[in-house]
């Protein structure tokens, strides 16, 4: 009996493109925060995007709060990188 094509992308073609997906999101996830200076022009007055609310309250002065949301991005990146690293085994033996 031969699989249908449904069967054949998601047994044999996503298990093969999904380090690359996986790697391709947290690499996007990493470089926004880096795009500032697109995300200050391009949003809307009503609407900000993360960057752009840190970068208004570091205008007004360093807080607490703008060191607590740093160190939750930070700590998001590693566990997703960390739990992509294990759940894929980049380099290793599966």
């Amino acid at each position: 009996r031969r699989p249908s094509q449904w069967q054949v992308t998601m047994r044999v073609t996503l298990p093969w493109i999904m380090p690359g997906v996986i790697a391709g999101a947290l690499f996007a996830f990493a470089v926004s925060f880096d795009q500032f200076v697109v995300s200050y022009f391009l949003s809307t007055p009503g609407e900000a995007t993360l960057p752009v609310e840190i970068y208004a309250a570091i205008r007004k002065g360093f807080t607490p709060e703008i060191n607590a949301v740093s160190t939750i991005i930070i700590a998001v990146s590693m566990g997703l990188m960390l739990v992509a690293a294990r759940f894929f085994k980049f380099g290793g033996e599966k």
